[in-house]
C-alpha cells in the first residue's frame, strides 16, 4: 500500500458529463496556500513547464517526501485540483480535518492500530484507479513517510501497480510527474522552499511487452524520474556539506539552491571541498578563541557584509524598525507555535508541522482577536496598524535575519570576514572553472 502523509482539495468528486470528473481546488487548498504564504519566506518553482493543465486528463503526480506532512501544504499550494493519498490517522480527530483530507490509507507502521487497516487500503486503491480512470488528479508520496536524509526511502510499489492498472484497461492517457521539495532549512520560519517537477514519465511499451516486464520498468522508470528530482548521497556528511556548499554558491548571485546541490552530488571538486574544509576549520578556530562572542550560523554558514559594513548596519536598523512591531504585536501565537513543537516534535522532519498546525491558527484567531477589539473599542486606525505591522513583519523575516546575522559577524568577528568572502570567491571561481 501508499501510506503518506498529505491532503485532498475537497472530499465528494463532483461529477461532469458521462463519466469524465471535473476537479476543482477545494478550501483545503486555499488554506494550503494561506500557509505556504504564511509560513515560507517564498517557494521557488523549477520545471513548471511539465505541469500538465487542469483540463488535460489523469495526472498521477509522484512526490518525495522530505518535511513531513508540510510537503503536502506546499505540493496542494501549487498543484490543486488534485486528491491526495493520506495517513488515515491523520484525519482521525477533527482538528486533524482542519487540516487533511483525502484518499485515506494505512501506513505499515499504524496496522496496529487499525484492525480493518486490509480493507480501508484495498478501498483506497480501488478509489485511486477510479479517479484516474475518470479523468482525475491524483498524488501520492511513494515512499510512504518522509526523511531529511542524504536520500529517498525505499520507493514501495503501489504506483506502480495503479499506472499498470491504468494501461491494461486500454487506457494511454495518463501523465506520471515526478517532482521533488528541497528547503533551505526545514524547521526554521521564513526560510525558503523549491519545488522541482521533472517531465512525464514515459508510458509507451510494445504491444508484446508482458505485465511483469512493464511493472519493472514502470518501477525502473518511476524511480529514476524521482532521483531526478531529488538529492541521493551516501552519507549524512556528505549531504551536509552538499547542502552548505550549495547554499554558499547562492549568496550574491543567481544561482539556484537545487541546482547547486545537483551539480556537487555528482561529486564536490576536490579544491572546493578543500576550501570548505579550511573555512570550517576557521570557523572552529574563531569559535574556541572568542567564546563569549557569539558566531551566528545562516544555514551552517556565517554570513557576512559584501558591500560596506556601514551599509548593512544602516539596513539592520531600517529593518529592524520595520520589523520589530510586527514581531511584538504577534509574540503570543509565535510562543505557542515554538512551544509546541519543542514539545511535540519527536524528530526534525515534524518541528514545522507542529509549528504550523499549532502557530497558523492561533495566529488567525489573535489577528482576528486584535483587529476585532481595536473595532469595537473605537480604534479603526489601530485595527489597520496591526494589519499592515504584522504584513511588512513577515515580508521583511527573511531578509532581516539575513542582514542581522551579517551585521553581528562583522562587528563581532571582523578579522573572520575577509578569509569568508576569500572563501566565497574561490567556490565560485571553480563553479565557473570549465
Amino acid at each position: 500500500m501508499l501510506p503518506s502523509r498529505s491532503i485532498d482539495s475537497s472530499a465528494p468528486l463532483p461529477l461532469a458529463e458521462g463519466d469524465r470528473i471535473t476537479m476543482r481546488p477545494g478550501w483545503h487548498a486555499r488554506f494550503h496556500r494561506v500557509i505556504s504564504w504564511l509560513y515560507f519566506d517564498r517557494v521557488t518553482v523549477t520545471g513548471r513547464e511539465h505541469l500538465p493543465g487542469s483540463e488535460e486528463g489523469p495526472v498521477l503526480f509522484l512526490c518525495l517526501h522530505r518535511n513531513g506532512a508540510v510537503d503536502a501544504f506546499v505540493y496542494h499550494a501549487l498543484l490543486a485540483p488534485t486528491r491526495f493519498m493520506v495517513s488515515v490517522q491523520l484525519c482521525r480527530s477533527w482538528f486533524g480535518r482542519l487540516f487533511f483530507s483525502g484518499i485515506e490509507v494505512v501506513r505499515d507502521k499504524d496496522r496496529a492500530k487499525t484492525p480493518d487497516a486490509d480493507r480501508i487500503n484495498q478501498q483506497a486503491m480501488q478509489e485511486c484507479q477510479d479517479l484516474l480512470a475518470r479523468g482525475g488528479r491524483l498524488t501520492i508520496f511513494p515512499e510512504g513517510t518522509s526523511t531529511l536524509g542524504p536520500r529517498h526511502l525505499p520507493f514501495r510499489a503501489g504506483a506502480s501497480h495503479l499506472i499498470l492498472e491504468h494501461l491494461k484497461a486500454g487506457r494511454s492517457d495518463l501523465k506520471i510527474i515526478p517532482l521533488g521539495i528541497h528547503y533551505e532549512e526545514p524547521s526554521l520560519f521564513q526560510r525558503r522552499v523549491e519545488v522541482v517537477i521533472g517531465p512525464p514519465v514515459p508510458l509507451d511499451f510494445e504491444e508484446s511487452t508482458s505485465d511483469r516486464r512493464r511493472l519493472l520498468a514502470i518501477k525502473e522508470r518511476t524511480s529514476a524520474a524521482l532521483e531526478a528530482v531529488g538529492i541521493n548521497v551516501a552519507t549524512e556528511q556528505e549531504q551536509e556539506d552538499v547542502q552548505r556548499i550549495a547554499f554558499a554558491l547562492t549568496l550574491g548571485t543567481q544561482h539556484e539552491y537545487f541546482a547547486m546541490m545537483k551539480q556537487l552530488e555528482r561529486g564536490i571538486p576536490t579544491p572546493m571541498l578543500e576550501a570548505w574544509r579550511a573555512f570550517q576549520q576557521a570557523i572552529r578556530d574563531r569559535q574556541a578563541a572568542m567564546p563569549s562572542l557569539p558566531l551566528v550560523l545562516y544555514q551552517g554558514i556565517p554570513l557576512f557584509p559584501i558591500k560596506p559594513v556601514p551599509v548593512y548596519v544602516a539596513a539592520f536598523f531600517l529593518f529592524g524598525a520595520l520589523w520589530f512591531p510586527g514581531l511584538w504585536l504577534n509574540l503570543p501565537p509565535l510562543l505557542v507555535g515554538w512551544l509546541a513543537a519543542r514539545k511535540m516534535a519527536d524528530d526534525l522532519n515534524v518541528v514545522s508541522l507542529w509549528k504550523i498546525m499549532v502557530g497558523v491558527p492561533a495566529f488567525l484567531l489573535w489577528g482576528a482577536l486584535v483587529v476585532l477589539i481595536a473595532l469595537l473599542s473605537g480604534h479603526p486606525g489601530a485595527a489597520v496598524f496591526y494589519l499592515l505591522a504584522t504584513l511588512v513583519s513577515q515580508q521583511l523575516t527573511h531578509r532581516f535575519q539575513k542582514v542581522a546575522t551579517a551585521v553581528n559577524n562583522a562587528l563581532r568577528h571582523p578579522e573572520l570576514r575577509r578569509k569568508a568572502l576569500a572563501f566565497h570567491q574561490q567556490l565560485i571561481q571553480e563553479l565557473d572553472r570549465p
